[in-house]
């Protein structure tokens, strides 16, 4: 189950996070906030972003400023959620868009102003 935090709170949807599949949601009982959006995401349309394990050759210390996934030319893919290392060992997870996964697209971590930080990262089979 991943942890959010304020950094990453209120971004993404039950369904980009793993939340469904873990019978975390209940589309049967009652009502909360933004019930509509997340059942009519069920029943008519497709997410976007998958939750994946990943893991990358980045150190700790470099990691605190490695938000976000980018492509090679840039553009967001992805927002890493959670993650801990060892060295320069990194395992974590992520929010990655369906997209570039499809399209084995490589990514890799980025601060907020889209510096690139780290080699390549690498994402686990779903």
């Amino acid at each position: 189950m991943v942890w959010l935090d304020q950094r990453t709170s209120c971004q993404h949807l039950p369904q980009s996070l793993g939340l469904i599949e873990n019978n975390a949601v209940d589309f049967d009982k009652g009502c909360y906030p933004g019930q509509e959006i997340i059942a009519r995401l069920k029943y008519l349309g497709k997410a976007k972003h998958t939750i994946r394990k990943f893991h990358a050759n980045i150190n700790s210390d470099t990691l605190v400023a490695a938000n976000y996934l980018r492509d090679h030319s840039g553009k967001r893919q992805g927002q890493r959620l959670n993650s801990i290392s060892l060295g320069n060992k990194t395992r974590g997870l992520a929010v990655v868009s369906c997209a570039a996964l499809a399209a084995a697209s490589e990514l890799n971590f980025t601060d907020d102003n889209a510096q690139r930080i780290g080699e390549e990262i690498v994402f686990d089979q779903a």
